[in-house]
């Protein structure tokens, strides 16, 4: 599990880099800012909640890579809980990146 764990931290640390640099170096070669968010949160704070994603998805892949910790700790709630939450999220950028896609 944790190689699959360290590879979607990679992708998510790609996409908060993409962002950042279409945000601040303003390339070209990657979509504009409109298709990497919604506007719902303004990108000052954004950001920043990102880096926290980052940093506490690199404790959860530590832990698993360690076999010990919080995040290896078994917890059937914490574990249905967010299992729940990632499905709903996952669910609803999938149904942003499709209407976005025909737009």
């Amino acid at each position: 599990m944790a190689p699959l764990l360290w590879a979607l931290l990679g992708l998510f640390i790609l996409r908060v880099a993409g962002q950042a640099l279409v945000a601040f170096a303003d390339v070209r070669f990657l979509p504009p800012m409109e298709a990497w968010y919604s506007g719902l949160m303004p990108y000052e704070y954004l950001l920043p909640s990102q880096i926290v994603i980052i940093a506490v998805m690199a404790k959860i892949c530590l832990d698993f890579t360690r076999g010990r910790g919080f995040f290896f700790e078994q917890n059937r709630f914490f574990a249905t809980a967010w299992l729940w939450f990632g499905t709903v999220y996952l669910a609803a950028m999938v149904a942003r990146a499709l209407f976005l896609w025909d737009h």
